[in-house]
């Protein structure tokens, strides 16, 4: 997950307190599986013909929805070549001054682009909520991921018809499954650099993930 940084400044260790890279409050998944009450020994057509129950007999519905809060989003800056940072880690990010409200960070609208997806955070230039240390200082006041991706949900269907080959240990199974079935876009967390142009935008692949909806279809053989 994004966002978690290892301890920037030694010296001020509560600075580096904050949410874990993994803190999503929300974490659901729901699944459903029903029979459709269609077919012999079910509640309607039960006395159904062999035709009608090789049609509309055996099908059972499966639902899938997760359901998540948004990944923590760990806002940096890039220091001017004055200053020299040694870290052990990849992970570490130089914080700003955080100079409003939380809230006041969050964009209210999204503008799509030919390049990204513009305005979860509002960039700086608009309306300057981070500054940078000023004078010898380097490290900002603001806490490690103080702030949160838009939310993740996605919910899967899926039918399955299972057809008797005259034992009940021979069956075959018609499965049509789909994934995203609600087309829903699902960005993860936008860029958290401040000092650059793309500040709160979703971009590249590893800011975003738009998995469109997905059929497919199988047999599968149980002998």
């Amino acid at each position: 997950p994004p966002g978690d940084g290892a301890t920037v400044n030694i010296a001020n260790i509560k600075g580096d307190s904050g949410p874990s890279a993994y803190n999503q409050p929300l974490n659901d998944t729901v699944s459903i599986v029903g029979d459709l009450p269609f077919g012999r020994g079910h509640a309607l057509f039960s006395n159904a013909k062999l035709w009608q129950e090789e049609l509309i007999g055996g099908w059972q519905l499966t639902a899938v929805g997760v359901f998540t809060s948004g990944l923590p989003i760990n806002v940096s800056y890039t220091p001017s070549t004055t200053y020299s940072v040694t870290t052990m880690s990849s992970a570490y990010a130089v914080r700003p001054n955080l100079l409003t409200s939380t809230q006041a960070v969050y964009g209210k609208t999204l503008t799509k682009t030919n390049a990204n997806i513009q305005g979860y955070l509002v960039n700086p230039a608009t309306s300057p909520n981070f500054g940078v240390p000023a004078g010898n200082q380097l490290f900002g006041n603001l806490g490690r991921n103080a702030f949160h991706g838009p939310a993740f949900g996605q919910v899967d269907l899926s039918a399955h018809k299972t057809f008797n080959l005259g034992k009940e240990s021979r069956t075959l199974q018609f499965r049509i499954e789909g994934f995203n079935i609600l087309n829903a876009t699902n960005y993860l967390i936008p860029d958290a650099n401040v000092s650059g142009g793309t500040f709160g935008n979703f971009g590249n692949a590893l800011n975003y993930e738009v998995a469109p909806r997905q059929v497919q279809a199988a047999l599968r053989l149980a002998f």
